[in-house]
């Protein structure tokens, strides 16, 4: 599937009750209609759409489901059926639904650090609206404002390899780190860490990172920079300028470097 791109997902619900769903998606819980099958809240399929989140919804017959009867159908049909959606307000949102009699349970925070709110559609579907907790947001979402944090991290790196403090090094790369050095090598972790501190014939005297710029997409973040050093290689001294590109991934509530690579600019 490496040439199909997958844009949007749309669940589609079989309901018993076309006008009474209608209601509850678009005037309880806000979902605006995009199009139908013809007939307003009694056509036989409606497409609703809430911001990014997309929902059909379909009337089903008696004939569709077993055993028959509606009650029965829907016991067998929805039981086991749930729709998970993304809600920050969610106290607000209880209130909401009480006020219009919707069966729900007052929010709840789960062990996980998911803080929940469950509900009942019409037709007897289970709707979890959920946040992250405060104490796990930062984990799960990582705001635009951590640029600074991974800026700050490059200056740690920068001042571990100098220091030659090997457990900051560690806690900054991850497992799988590789870095692309200028000459085209690829370095595991690993091995960088055995150059480094299973002999001297490498020392890092200064280090200095300038023009840190960092894009984050998501829970990936890419930094790019200037990193200037001096110090000497089997005895020879040199001083050069790089242009290095690190990838973190944020995971475990921490940014980790997981790819570099640096380009040779000058000495």
């Amino acid at each position: 599937m490496g040439h199909v791109t997958l844009h949007s997902l749309a669940p589609l619900l079989q309901v018993f009750d076309m006008p009474t769903s209608c209601r509850f998606y678009r005037d309880v819980l806000g979902f605006e209609v995009v199009t139908d099958s013809g007939g307003g809240d009694r056509a036989d399929w409606v497409w609703f759409r809430h911001g990014e989140v997309h929902l059909m919804l379909n009337t089903a017959y008696e004939a569709d489901t077993r055993p028959s009867g509606p009650d029965a159908a829907r016991r067998a049909a929805h039981e086991d059926t749930g729709l998970f959606f993304s809600c920050r307000d969610l106290d607000d949102l209880y209130e909401h639904l009480t006020h219009h009699r919707v069966q729900a349970e007052p929010p709840k925070t789960a062990p996980y650090g998911m803080r929940q709110l469950y509900a009942k559609d019409p037709d007897g579907y289970s709707l979890c609206f959920q946040w992250p907790t405060e104490h796990h947001s930062g984990a799960l979402r990582p705001s635009s404002d951590e640029g600074a944090v991974i800026a700050d991290l490059e200056q740690r790196l920068a001042r571990a390899w100098v220091a030659k403090d090997r457990a900051s090094i560690e806690s900054l790369l991850a497992p799988e780190w590789s870095v692309t050095d200028p000459a085209g090598r690829i370095l595991t972790r690993q091995a960088v860490l055995d150059e480094t501190f299973a002999s001297d014939e490498r020392q890092i005297e200064t280090m200095t990172v300038d023009e840190v710029e960092v894009r984050l997409l998501g829970e990936v973040a890419v930094a790019t920079g200037r990193t200037r050093a001096t110090g000497s290689y089997r005895g020879q001294r040199a001083s050069v300028v790089l242009r290095f590109t690190d990838v973190f991934h944020h995971r475990d509530g921490s940014w980790l470097v997981v790819a570099s690579q640096g380009t040779l600019v000058g000495t």
